[in-house]
């Protein structure tokens, strides 16, 4: 997300690809295929196809099976947290193999669950979603009885989550001004050094190449520290500004305990 590009992603799909999560790295290659052919990159759009033939083969799949009658109005499902639209439902659709989560709401209806674990890849996983039941859990209401309910008491106390926000705040910009200020000294070094193996025309020889490269490595880096300096920074100060000092808390008395909101 901080450097999106089709060199990453396809990076991305390499590693997804190397832990096992074929589904992730072969959405990741179709995603980098599209965008070499827009971009007209015939080489990584050979690589990007060779390797969706290579998993294609072997994709897990899953069916999230939702028979006729059962998709009620406003019914959402998710799969691992993820909405799963309607185009979707009672279609095999490419997962990971292992564990995954299928949870399906509607309102006024008690919520479907199921843990799937996926480890065989020879035929389609099916989950299928039953109608789901009312809800009958009673709504809640007041205390009922002859006594008469105490007004609460409120008092005043400190904060005590500011401080703490306050100072990892500036200790996170000052980590990061410190790396920035690192990096950009060593890139400064680095292209100081490529100096001598350079002509005017900014051709260099093996030894100038290295120190140029390892300049805008370190100048990279350095933006990154600086960055993300400037992140906390603000942090900081919205903090400072919108989280009180104090906060008031109220305690209702119950008998003889207190319970405290």
């Amino acid at each position: 997300r901080l450097q999106p590009g089709m060199g990453t992603e396809f990076n991305l799909a390499d590693c997804q690809e190397h832990l096992g999560k074929t589904a992730s790295a072969w959405g990741h290659y179709r995603s980098v295929l599209a965008t070499a052919k827009l971009a007209g990159q015939a080489a990584r759009e050979k690589v990007a196809q060779e390797r969706l033939s290579r998993l294609e083969p072997g994709l897990c799949h899953m069916i999230i099976e939702v028979p006729n009658g059962v998709g009620t109005t406003g019914m959402t499902i998710e799969r691992d947290g993820t909405p799963v639209g309607e185009g979707q439902w009672s279609t095999a659709v490419p997962v990971d193999p292992g564990e995954h989560r299928v949870t399906a709401k509607a309102p006024g209806k008690v919520p479907f669950n199921r843990v799937l674990n996926v480890s065989s890849c020879a035929k389609a996983a099916v989950v299928t979603v039953p109608l789901l039941a009312d809800d009958q859990a009673p709504r809640s209401s007041r205390p009922s009885g002859g006594g008469s309910v105490p007004e609460p008491q409120t008092r005043t106390v400190s904060n005590g989550v500011r401080t703490p926000l306050i100072v990892t705040g500036l200790v996170l910009s000052a980590v990061g001004v410190g790396v920035g200020v690192g990096y950009g000294a060593a890139s400064l070094s680095s292209k100081n050094a490529s100096a001598p193996y350079c002509n005017d025309k900014n051709v260099c020889t093996e030894p100038g190449t290295t120190y140029r490269k390892d300049a805008l490595r370190y100048g990279d880096l350095a933006t990154v520290g600086l960055v993300t300096a400037s992140v906390f920074a603000v942090a900081t100060i919205v903090v400072v500004v919108l989280v009180p000092t104090t906060k008031t808390v109220t305690a209702q008395n119950l008998l003889s305990g207190t319970i405290a909101f």
